[in-house]
């Protein structure tokens, strides 16, 4: 069917779910930089075009709170796409956990610099610094939402190290911000206005 906000999509009675696509540049941006360890953008992803996923088990059509936080997306997608990497960026660290604690700390250190400082050469300290190792793959909607606005996921493929078994995704809200997960995370929202619907 054609929406007035998400244009063409097609439900689909398996997923329970609406799938379309989306056109997110600034996501884009972050899939461009060449790594051998990410499979290469296809052609979609490098004109800003991503897979998008509007969960609905009732098959009516993606709600209006689905559709409002499209549209914060949308309109607002650098700052979105800044706060899902700073998400990103607080998956790596507690991947690294205690040592990159233990690195940032003793990184000056007479005895043990040199090892906190080798630790530290690789390390992301800025979202910027993840370009490399970071690629947006999708974009979903939950059904659930806290106010005017339903949950997005931001699903990645990472590089060096930052991988979960089933990848990593970053759940939106415009009005409680940007944490990361496994893959599944959009499906294991609790604060909802509607936590309890079917």
């Amino acid at each position: 069917m054609h929406h007035a906000v998400f244009g063409e999509i097609t439900y689909d009675e398996d997923e329970l779910s609406w799938v379309g696509r989306c056109r997110l540049p600034a996501f884009a941006a972050w899939s461009m930089q060449p790594n051998g360890a990410l499979e290469q953008p296809g052609e979609d992803q490098r004109a800003g075009f991503f897979p998008l996923t509007i969960y609905d088990a009732t098959g009516v059509g993606p709600s209006v709170q689905q559709g409002n936080t499209y549209r914060f997306v949308q309109q607002n997608e650098q700052d979105t796409c800044e706060a899902v990497l700073l998400a990103l960026l607080d998956c790596y660290r507690s991947f690294y956990g205690s040592n990159w604690d233990w690195a940032k700390q003793r990184r000056d250190s007479r005895i043990w610099g040199w090892l906190a400082r080798r630790l530290l050469q690789d390390a992301y300290e800025v979202p910027d610094d993840l370009k490399p190792v970071v690629r947006c793959t999708a974009m979903e909607l939950s059904y659930l939402h806290v106010g005017a606005y339903a949950y997005a996921a931001f699903r990645f493929d990472t590089a060096d190290g930052l991988d979960s078994e089933h990848g990593i995704a970053v759940v939106f809200q415009p009005d409680k911000g940007a944490s990361w997960g496994d893959a599944s995370a959009i499906h294991h929202v609790e604060a909802a206005d509607n936590v309890d619907a079917e």
